[in-house]
Parts: structure tokens; C-alpha cells; sequence
């Protein structure tokens, strides 16, 4: 249903598989497929042993977090070369994570164990809220489909660190020494779909976040 490599595999692999596809069983080889662009330094040059410009994976992840690159790699559009080293990614994708990280964090504090009511009344506040996650679901769900992981990524920051940090949760920072069941309904109904969502390009911090 789905394959992907990068673009130097144009021959060596989509061709080769339509072609065994279709010799042996009359047939496609795959419905799907995502032609990625190549990895590239931070000053746009392709990477190599003799000019020392190589990053090592591990290290790599070791130093920023597996999911910062995951982000940072689909927060391209699929076909383009891909700069990458480590202030690029800390500066496009640590300043969301923070503030992912914070809200949610907030959020805990506020929500606590108790479980959430759902037929609470809600404010205004609230089903703004509710209806800017649920569009934004939508929105993210299309571009993961068609394949436009950047789109995706660039909807989810957006809704992060605008639509909730920036405005709901100081919207409602004078509701959170009440007892307030829309609002520990409205934080976990949003929180618990954008960690969904953007489990398939951030696995961990997503399940952190949802356990």
C-alpha cells in the first residue's frame, strides 16, 4: 500500500519494483509512495566522509531527542532537500515541544486524577477550543493522507502554540482555583487528540504526554 525512499532510489527501487510487479504478477508494485529528498549539512551541501560534513545518527539523537528530528524531517515537504544539524532543529521544533510539554504539564495540574464530566456545561472559551482542535484534526488527518507531512506538522504547531497556549489557557487562568468540570473536560478532550495526532511523527513524547 505505501513505500518510501529517498530520491536516488528512483531506478534502483520504484522502478525495479513496478517492473517485477508487473513481469510477475501482472500487477503494481504499490498504490503509495513518497519520494523523499536527500539529507544535506546545515549550509545546503551533500554529506560526505571526505569533507567531514557526516552526522552520526545516534549521536545526533542523542543530543536533541529522536522525535525533535522526526519533526523536524516532516515538518519539510516530503520532495525537498533537507537541511539538517543541531541548531536548526532545536530552533524550528524545541520552541513547540516547550510549549507542548508546558500546556500539557498545566493542564495535569488543573485536570488532576478526576475524571472528566463530559455533559458539563461549557463556556464559550471552551467550544472555541473544542471546535479549533477538532478543525485542525481535520485539517492535519487530510495532509497526513496525501502525504503532506509538512502541512500536518505546521497545523499542530499552530494550534499548539497559538490557539491554546497563547489564548485558551489564558483565557481561563482565572478558572483554574474553581472546580470546574467543562474545564477539565475541554483539556482532555483537546490534549488527548492532538497527542493522536501527532503520535505518528512524535511517538514518545505522545505517549508521555497521553499516559
Amino acid at each position: 500500500d505505501f513505500i518510501t525512499e529517498s530520491i536516488d532510489q528512483t531506478r534502483g527501487w520504484f522502478y525495479t519494483l513496478h517492473v517485477l510487479g508487473t513481469l510477475l504478477f501482472d500487477s503494481l508494485a504499490y498504490k503509495s509512495v513518497v519520494v523523499g529528498g536527500l539529507l544535506v549539512d546545515e549550509k545546503g551541501e551533500k554529506m560526505s566522509k571526505s569533507k567531514g560534513n557526516i552526522i552520526e545518527p545516534n549521536a545526533f539523537f542523542d543530543k536533541v531527542g529522536v522525535d525533535a528530528v522526526r519533526l523536524y524531517l516532516c515538518s519539510y515537504s516530503p520532495d525537498s532537500s533537507k537541511r539538517i544539524g543541531f541548531e536548526l532543529v532545536t530552533g524550528a521544533i524545541s520552541p513547540f515541544l516547550t510549549v507542548l510539554w508546558n500546556s500539557c504539564y498545566f493542564a495535569s495540574e488543573v485536570v488532576g486524577k478526576k475524571a472528566a464530566v463530559k455533559d458539563a456545561p461549557l463556556k464559550v472559551e471552551d467550544k472555541w477550543i473544542i471546535s479549533r482542535a477538532n478543525s485542525s484534526v481535520i485539517s492535519a488527518t487530510n495532509a497526513l493522507d496525501s502525504h503532506e507531512y509538512h502541512v500536518a506538522v505546521q497545523e499542530l504547531k499552530s494550534f499548539v502554540m497559538d490557539d491554546f497556549s497563547r489564548w485558551y489557557i489564558r483565557l481561563i487562568r482565572d478558572r483554574v482555583s474553581e472546580v470546574d468540570d467543562a474545564l477539565q473536560y475541554t483539556m482532555k478532550y483537546v490534549i488527548s487528540r492532538v497527542v493522536r495526532l501527532m503520535a505518528p511523527m512524535a511517538p514518545y513524547i505522545s505517549e508521555e504526554i497521553y499516559q
